[in-house]
């Protein structure tokens, strides 16, 4: 009805709705959706519509494998957000935009300040799981989990971020794993397919399969592995995401060999 209207405002509404319902199904369609809401939008002009059609598109990229060019993209839309007034969106654009092997403490500092400054509880949750993760990456297993402790408290508060929390859970069995401790791992896993079935956002769905699968497998139960590869392998195949097939295939033949 818009483009039939030549209503290029509700077109990119309409776009980007439609982007945002794509992700949970077809990621190479989400993407051709975004685009094109971009492209309304810049035609309204809309600096927000914009900047925000990029921050999901940032997002998309880095699903798709392409970190570097994720974090580029994150950092650029950042700013757009700011100079658009979205303070809120522009502190979580600053936060894809950091590379937790590499960003230093006191940028997820920097963050953290300011979230808490705006009464964001529930972006400093997500800030001190990444900071957790970037604590994870350099072996210090200790802050670690005191940031994923600390970050599950403030998640608890925040139902509608049901798909960060799932993330923190993956995060948090990881560690566990990491220290011997498969067994323990599983429960937080579960916990995570919980939180993205709540959610309703099941891109990551393939992840937390390999993940439980990876656990099985440490702890040498190899017929529980496949199958949770098998998972894995099934809804990668039905998001199309190519990065997550290719992974998952590669494990599960791993497992099979």
């Amino acid at each position: 009805a818009a483009l039939a209207a030549h209503d290029r405002c509700g077109e990119a509404l309409a776009a980007y709705a439609l982007g945002s319902l794509a992700e949970r199904t077809d990621l190479a369609q989400a993407a051709a959706w975004l685009q094109q809401a971009e492209a309304a939008f810049a035609a309204v002009p809309s600096p927000l519509g914009v900047a925000e059609t990029h921050f999901r598109l940032a997002a998309e990229h880095g699903l798709q494998g392409r970190a570097a060019q994720s974090r580029q993209e994150y950092a650029a839309a950042a700013r757009e957000l700011e100079q658009a007034g979205a303070v809120h969106d522009a502190i979580s654009a600053r936060l894809g935009s950091l590379d937790t092997g590499t960003s230093p403490d006191a940028d997820y500092a920097a963050l953290r300040q300011r979230a808490a400054a705006l009464g964001d509880g529930c972006e400093v949750a997500d800030i001190l799981r990444l900071w957790g993760d970037k604590d994870f990456i350099a072996q210090n297993y200790q802050a670690a989990m005191e940031h994923y402790q600390a970050s599950s408290r403030l998640f608890a508060r925040c139902p509608a971020l049901a798909s960060q929390h799932a993330f923190l859970e993956t995060s948090m069995g990881r560690l566990e794993r990491a220290q011997g401790r498969a067994a323990a791992a599983l429960p937080h896993y579960q916990r995570a397919l919980n939180f993205q079935r709540q959610s309703g956002d099941l891109t990551y769905l393939p992840q937390t399969y390999n993940a439980i699968a990876v656990a099985y497998e440490a702890m040498g139960d190899i017929p529980h592995a496949i199958t949770y590869y098998r998972r894995g392998l099934d809804e990668a195949r039905r998001l199309h995401s190519q990065p997550f097939i290719d992974f998952l295939s590669a494990n599960l033949g791993s497992t099979y060999a």
